[in-house]
């Protein structure tokens, strides 16, 4: 009898012991340096959870990258077309009814963006589709505004994929206080090339970026940094993947304004401690 209730007893223990040492809501970020692109991108993406977990058959899949400037890719201005070439065929895998790639450039003309980066290339090749958000059907969102609303006009197309991948580019000659990684790439969805023209330079301009990501969050992160140090960083959140990417660029992300105004928003932690990170060498 005694024997039975000290089983019971260890079955009990084994059960509860793991629920309390696994920190399950801790988010993962994975930074891999080196090597080929592909590798990076595909390892660093599966430190973090593989595709085939995010992407489903006949999924429609977006992928907004960063084309802020009419330039070559591996000029580090704009995301590496071999980045995106390596999610590409990993969505693809994945089993993916339609990808997408889009941009709604903030600087100049997103055509001519894809074209100059090598986009036109590879859409043809890997069969993809290329958009310009600017062009797409307008959606009118509201977001509540301290007993108000705020009125936002939103590419519709976004709103209705299945699967939102977010790959910025890590950009040499960044302002520090504002750098332009995950969060901050969410201007492109605005369907609203007048706004984006005129868009403010202070703490307006951290809500607007904050606004974005209350509208349309992110379910994969691949920050480019190919051009700027050889390595890409993988995350399920642009809050965890742009905390690792600002410690990296010796910034600290508690004294970015977004960033502060995003931890508040509940969009998640600016606090690098409160983060895993796997590192991999290729």
């Amino acid at each position: 009898m005694i024997k039975r209730y000290l089983l019971a007893l260890l079955l009990i223990i084994s059960m509860i012991v793991p629920a309390f040492s696994a920190d399950e809501s801790r988010p993962v970020v994975a930074v891999v340096k080196g090597g080929d692109i592909d590798k990076m991108v595909r390892k660093a993406v599966s430190l973090v959870g593989d595709m085939q977990s995010r992407v489903k058959k006949w999924d429609r899949v977006f992928i907004k990258v960063s084309l802020d400037d009419a330039k070559e890719s591996g000029s580090g201005l704009v995301t590496n077309v071999d980045v995106v070439r390596s999610i590409v065929r990993m969505v693809k895998e994945a089993g993916a009814r339609r990808i997408t790639v889009v941009d709604g450039s903030l600087k100049t003309n997103t055509w001519k963006a894809f074209e100059a980066a090598g986009y036109n290339k590879m859409a043809k090749e890997e069969g993809v589709i290329l958009k310009d958000l600017d062009s797409d059907y307008l959606w009118r969102s509201w977001l509540e505004d301290g007993g108000g609303y705020k009125k936002y006009s939103i590419a519709m197309s976004v709103l209705n994929c299945e699967v939102f991948i977010n790959v910025p580019v890590v950009k040499p000659q960044d302002d520090p206080k504002n750098p332009s990684l995950s969060l901050k790439n969410m201007l492109g969805i605005m369907c609203d090339k007048w706004t984006k023209k005129r868009l403010p330079k202070d703490d307006k301009l951290d809500q607007i970026i904050v606004d974005m990501n209350l509208i349309k969050q992110s379910d994969l992160v691949v920050i480019d940094g190919t051009s700027d140090g050889g390595f890409i960083i993988a995350g399920n959140d642009c809050m965890s993947a742009d905390t690792i990417a600002m410690k990296l660029l010796r910034l600290d992300p508690e004294n970015i304004g977004y960033m502060k105004l995003a931890e508040n928003k509940g969009l998640g932690s600016a606090d690098p401690s409160k983060i895993e990170v796997k590192n991999e060498k290729i």
